[in-house]
This record gives structure tokens, sequence and C-alpha cells, in this order.
């Protein structure tokens, strides 16, 4: 018996392709190590799932700040596809990318980092259907330097357990942290 926990094992070929398709979209075809990232993502398929980024909130608590992302996952396959997870959601597969002000990568961290398994040995399925599917992902990030005011972030990752063989990889977005109002 092939004991798969989390659901990850059959991402792990897609994740390996990740590094490269991160280096495109972040830096777009810019030859200068260490440049600011852009929004100039790598060209999105006609057809197939697209990542957006509509808003990212930060908020500074005492080590954490807390990233608060509206995610969209725009399936545009024409069908269901269905995605495993021992989490919560067909947005598992996720992670949050935090780079500083001049581009420089600080922290990447997935999605179910923070979370509980449902269940280390039965998958659950989870339908991305088609068209957008909107959901919120809060990422709560340890020890980012307190001198930061101002980041850039982007989401990327793939559809576990599910037909879709594509990484999947957002805009970056600017977000200006706010700090807790104190009680």
């Amino acid at each position: 018996m092939k004991l798969d926990l989390f659901g990850l094992q059959s991402a792990i070929p897609k994740m390996a392709t990740l590094t490269g398709a991160l280096l495109l979209a972040t830096l777009g075809t810019t030859a200068h190590p260490g440049t600011a990232p852009t929004a100039q993502a790598a060209q999105a398929p006609s057809e197939g799932v697209k990542l957006h980024l509509a808003t990212v909130k930060a908020e500074r608590f005492a080590q954490d700040v807390l990233f608060d992302c509206d995610a969209t996952l725009i399936n545009r396959t024409g069908t269901t596809i269905q995605v495993k997870s021992n989490f919560s959601s067909a947005f598992d597969g996720l992670e949050l990318i935090v780079f500083d002000e001049h581009g420089k990568r600080l922290v990447q961290q997935p999605y179910i980092w923070h979370q509980s398994p449902y269940s280390f040995l039965n998958p659950r399925t989870f339908d991305l259907k088609p068209g957008a599917n909107q959901q919120p992902l809060t990422f709560p990030i340890r020890d980012l330097p307190s001198q930061l005011k101002t980041l850039r972030v982007l989401l990327v990752g793939t559809l576990p357990g599910s037909t879709y063989e594509g990484v999947l990889c957002s805009d970056v977005v600017t977000v200006s942290i706010t700090a807790r109002p104190e009680h």
C-alpha cells in the first residue's frame, strides 16, 4: 500500500518545475539577478487554469505578519477538475512567496503550513468548477524584519491529485504592512 501523506506525492514532479516558472514570472525577461519582481507573469494559456490574486492585506502582530489574500482560480478547461487534498480545499496546493520591495525573496510558505489535516489516509476530493472559483487565503508569516513596510507577494502552486499538469502563478501584488491597533 502506497501512503501519500498530504496528497503531495503526485505534486512532486509538478513542483520541480515551479522554481523555473517562478523565476520567469517574477523576473520576466530581465537578465539581472535580484531585480525586483514585475507584474510581467509567464504567458497564461488561452485554456487551462489561471491563478489571480486580486487583493492582499498585511497586518503586523507581535512576531507575525498576517497576509489575507483574495485568490481566484479561473478554470477555463470547460470541465470540472477534481483536486485531492488531505486538508480543506482545491486551493491547498498554493504557496505565498514574499519579496522585499527590491525583489529579494524573503520567504515561501505553503497555504497548508498552518492547517491541521482532515485525514492522513483518505484525501478528500474538491471540485474546481468551470469559471471563477474564489477563496480567501490567510498566511501567518513569522519573523519578517520589523523595518519592512512594503512587500511584494505572489501565489504559486499546483492542483494536487488532479489531471491538470500546469504550474499556477499569479501576478505580483504590492502590499503595505499595517500595524495591528493596540487595545
